[in-house]
């Protein structure tokens, strides 16, 4: 047969039938399986991909909690070094003393981020007998405050092998180590497992040296530390601690009990603190929320199918439709993705303010929880971002407005600022946003921004506390010794320049030894306060006061101040302090013998003023009497 005859075949069959009219709805659903089959690939891999930034988030989140709490425990041991270095050494050597460290820790304000801190324990340094023919010290071991009381006898610390590598890495660096995992019931702590923080103490020497003194051990129950981070993960997610990096040789510490199943979905996280190496690894059970997801493409391919069933069943009467139909279930799906990311967020910072910024329409949408945080009225509707920075406190304008510009020009993509907003009845509270950049158009530029906002302010009251304890005396607040050492380096620095003057005075206390025996401690320290409290009064708001040793006190007058003028002010002083001082039932009449050195005719550094100044103290000590000279004394 010929081909002009077969063609023209062909030609008389396809006018008798509505060929065409019977294949569309075949191509319409082959085409449309087709697309379900890519949009249920794509949906799976989105979701799969959507879960792991879920469970990066979480996991880095719990990451950072763990962290902000070991920075609290190391803050304590930071401020007891400070403690430290504020006390004269006494007879027997040690810069600090039990009493003194009970009561330091009764002053702590202690709070949720210190959660697992089982007290402190004081470790002199001894010499001790050799060891595998190797001088080796010997450290005791302390009482614990403010524990259960006496610990026993103290064992060798260093025959603790897994205590010894974190003694020898603080005594190394002179910084806070941390010790491996290990069995915390010989301190008869109750508690089964966990890590010591160690901070080691050195006593200085005048010639520039120093040796090691003592060291200050922190045990720390793993349970309590951990059990609080465990109950802010979302519901479906737990945690598991190993000692080291990686998940096959290092043994698990938390918890004890908790066994992986094959094939289970997890995350990993590497910590390293004080020398010591962590991993943090998070486990999805199958009750976690999300997971659900997993599934949302699959019913998704479904309706797809059965979708393009019913294009293929319409398209003789809905072909001009089709446009129409494919743009109303991209809007849709849009919606959809929108919806289920703003979920996924508000999830991931449950409990705190949650808001979505669209950068095209200058437009934020938020909680009702992230508007209480911000003081912004539920009936004024939501917030455009000019009306958001007047909240701010003004002082914290500059960062705020930087890191959102480094975000959104070319940055990371994330950003997180720490800022204060007005609090209620007065003063400012702390908050803590963070963001991320959710969508972006063809050339990268961000459309869409998502976050959180989460309220700080106790946190930061508890880390501005321990600071001034650190900088202060916790009996009578005044300045320690190297707060008022460093704040005399300053002003002395200011008087070379401008070539001004400045006073020193020392003052001790006449025989408050006596008093602090016949009448107790309490009354001693009552009797500290209450000249302290005279001593301030007798000087400007900007001449500093502290506190050097049991009943001494140092005074420095900023410049530019005369010697007649600081004459008067060591008068005014020994006046205050001569007053019959009344406290309860007691009265009580003290006298005090007063120093005075003056800058830079008696000295011109702090060695050979605070020189100048004992020696004229002394001077008056001997004569009975208050007595100024015209060398300082």
């Amino acid at each position: 047969m010929s081909l002009r005859r077969r063609l023209l075949r062909w030609r008389a069959r396809w006018r008798r039938g509505p060929h065409l009219a019977q294949g569309l709805p075949w191509a319409i659903l082959l085409l449309g399986l087709m697309l379900s089959l890519g949009l249920w690939s794509h949906e799976r891999e989105e979701a799969e991909q959507a879960l792991q930034r879920d469970l990066d988030a979480a996991l880095h989140a719990a990451g950072q909690r763990l962290s902000h709490r070991l920075d609290a425990l190391q803050q304590v041991l930071s401020a007891v070094h400070a403690l430290a270095q504020t006390q004269e050494p006494v007879l027997t050597g040690r810069s600090l003393d039990e009493a003194r460290l009970g009561r330091f820790m009764e002053a702590l304000p202690l709070g949720a981020e210190h959660a697992g801190l089982e007290g402190l324990a004081l470790v002199r340094w001894m010499p001790g007998r050799a060891v595998d023919d190797k001088a080796s010290p010997r450290a005791l071991l302390g009482p614990l405050l403010p524990g259960p009381g006496q610990l026993g006898q103290p064992p060798d610390l260093w025959r603790e092998a897994l205590l010894q590598p974190a003694l020898q890495r603080a005594w190394e660096s002179g910084q806070v180590a941390l010790s491996p995992a290990l069995d915390l019931r010989s301190w008869r702590l109750g508690r089964s497992l966990g890590f010591v923080l160690v901070q080691p103490l050195f006593r200085s020497f005048p010639d520039g040296g120093r040796r090691l003194e003592s060291w200050v051990l922190a045990p720390v129950a793993l349970a309590a530390l951990m059990d609080p981070l465990q109950a802010q993960m979302p519901r479906g997610l737990s945690l598991r601690l190993f000692d080291g990096e990686g998940l096959q040789d290092p043994p698990q510490i938390y918890p004890a009990a908790a066994v992986p199943a094959r094939g289970q979905r997890h995350r990993e996280e590497r910590l390293h603190r004080g020398g010591q190496a962590w991993t943090l690894q998070l486990l999805v059970q199958p009750d976690y929320a999300p997971l659900t997801r997993l599934g949302e493409p699959l019913v998704l391919g479904l309706l797809g199918g059965l979708g393009s069933l019913l294009l293929a069943l319409l398209a003789w009467a809905l072909a001009g439709s089709r446009e129409r139909a494919q743009a109303l279930a991209q809007r849709m799906t849009r919606a959809l993705r929108e919806s289920e990311q703003r979920w996924a967020f508000a999830l991931e910072g449950a409990g705190d303010g949650v808001w979505d910024w669209d950068m095209r329409a200058d437009a934020l949408v938020t909680t009702a929880r992230w508007k209480a945080l911000m003081g912004w009225s539920l009936a004024a509707g939501e917030p455009r971002l000019v009306q958001m920075l007047p909240l701010v406190h003004p002082d914290d304008h500059v960062q705020l407005r930087q890191r959102l510009r480094d975000c959104i020009q070319g940055g990371p993509g994330t950003f997180e600022v720490e800022y204060r907003v007005r609090a209620e009845g007065g003063g400012w509270r702390w908050l803590l946003a963070r963001g991320r950049i959710v969508e972006r158009d063809e050339g990268g530029d961000p459309l869409r921004m998502i976050g959180t906002l989460s309220d700080i302010d106790a946190r930061r009251q508890s880390e501005a506390q321990i600071h001034f304890l650190a900088r202060h005396d916790p009996l009578t607040e005044l300045a320690n010794r190297a707060h008022f050492s460093e704040r005399l380096q300053q002003a002395l620095a200011h008087a070379r320049r401008y070539r001004e003057s400045l006073g020193l005075i020392l003052v001790d206390l006449d025989r408050f030894k006596p008093v602090n025996d016949i009448h107790g401690h309490a009354v001693g320290d009552e009797l500290l306060q209450a000249m302290a409290r005279r001593l301030k009064a007798a000087v400007r708001e900007t001449d500093v006061v502290g506190r050097i040793g049991g009943d001494e006190f140092l005074v420095l007058l900023c410049g530019p101040v005369s010697r007649e003028s600081a004459r008067h002010v060591a008068e005014k002083i020994y006046n205050l302090v001569a007053q019959p001082l009344q406290l309860g039932d007691l009265s009580l009449e003290l006298t005090c013998s007063v120093g005075l050195a003056m800058y830079p005719e008696d000295g011109e550094d702090e060695h050979s003023l605070k020189k100048a100044a004992d020696d004229a103290m002394y001077a008056s000590k001997r004569a009975g009497r208050l007595l100024l000279g015209t060398t300082g004394g």
